[in-house]
């Protein structure tokens, strides 16, 4: 089972506190971080920008500056290291064993599942662009992943899921993807807390309508041969009712309904037409 969150807080909130239910001695790794060369030779820089002020950088692509593990921990891998192994960036692991430099993981997910292999510290480079100067990290390339964003979670299929959500969704299609990761609606559970910090049983969705009439002119402009030809690198989109989600999701409403499974060969979901209209089947 796998819990999504919609920010990067919310799942190092739900990774640290179901890691302190697993039995068994933490270990904290810390990171090593450093300027790059060509940084360092600024005085000012060096001032300002100390291996203390480096340390609490966190962006994303970059692993915590406290890694803590415990053994059967799982992990998710945030660089690829060998693809031929499968080791990839988003692979999920599992830790067997920890070492000073080296950590000894079974494969969880891919064509690899079940094989063992050895994570070592690597010097890792931030990948955004907006920070004032360059840095490296010395780090495992991994973060816990009893949770993940649901940004990441986009072409998972999963069995179980539990969707935390503390606060709303906060982009266009964000909630769409948390609830068709799963086939059926029995396999997902959904926790809402409302502003008062109490729970609740529905949340606000993001609906930008921009983004579906302009899927929709150009759908209709294909069915009427108004769109013959275009560039071999354009990626073709069909408008489906899953683009027109709600504005607001009542589940309490839909609690005793008879919902089938996600998804019936046209990209409908439950929740794809308007609330009062939700029939399922494939008519």
């Amino acid at each position: 089972m796998v819990v999504f969150a919609p920010t990067y807080d919310c799942v190092e909130f739900v990774n640290e506190y179901l890691c302190s239910l697993i039995p068994g001695k933490e270990k904290l790794y810390l990171s090593a971080d450093s300027m790059c060369k060509d940084e360092m030779s600024s005085e000012e820089n060096a001032q300002i920008y100390t291996t203390e002020f480096l340390s609490t950088v966190s962006c994303s692509g970059l692993p915590s500056h406290r890694l803590k593990l415990k053994e059967n921990v799982p992990v998710m891998l945030i660089r690829n290291i060998d693809q031929a192994r499968g080791l990839c960036n988003g692979t999920r692991l599992q830790v067997v064993r920890m070492g000073t430099h080296v950590l000894s993981c079974k494969v969880l997910s891919g064509k690899n599942t079940g094989d063992v292999v050895f994570i070592p510290r690597m010097t890792l480079d931030p990948s955004n662009s907006t920070l004032p100067i360059k840095f490296q990290m010395r780090q495992f390339p991994l973060m816990i992943s009893f949770a993940m964003t649901i940004n990441k979670s986009q072409g998972q299929t999963l069995s179980h899921v539990g969707l935390y959500l503390p606060k709303p969704v906060f982009s266009h299609g964000q909630l769409y993807v948390a609830l068709s990761r799963v086939k059926s609606r029995s396999d997902i559970k959904i926790l809402i807390k409302s502003e008062s910090g109490g729970l609740s049983s529905s949340t606000s969705n993001v609906v930008y309508k921009e983004v579906f009439m302009a899927k929709m002119m150009t759908s209709l402009a294909r069915a009427m041969g108004l769109m013959v030809a275009q560039p071999a690198a354009t990626v073709t989109t069909v408008l489906y009712y899953s683009d027109l989600l709600p504005r607001s999701v009542d589940f309490d409403r839909y609690r005793n309904t008879d919902m089938g499974k996600y998804g019936n060969g046209y990209g409908e979901t439950p929740f794809s037409k308007k609330l009062d209209t939700i029939k399922w089947g494939n008519a």
